[in-house]
């Protein structure tokens, strides 16, 4: 029997190309303007979303930041 960790990462190696086709290079939902109602196409959106995250937390200039993930 595979060892959990073995089956995790069987699960991630089978279903990477899915998560690519679902969501594309950034595994979040967007921003869509202060009040969501902005349109623009999803991966816009992702990317907004990080940007807004660097100004909501302060991030003013360049700095290292680590981003941990969820997965």
């Amino acid at each position: 029997m595979d060892t959990l960790n073995q089956r995790i990462q069987h699960f991630y190696d089978r279903s990477t190309a899915l998560w690519l086709d679902t969501w594309g290079e950034h595994m979040h939902h967007g921003y869509y303007g202060e009040d969501g109602s902005e349109v623009k196409d999803h991966a816009q959106a992702q990317a907004d979303l990080a940007l807004e995250l660097l100004r909501w937390g302060g991030m003013d200039k360049a700095r290292r930041i680590l981003d941990a993930g969820c997965g």
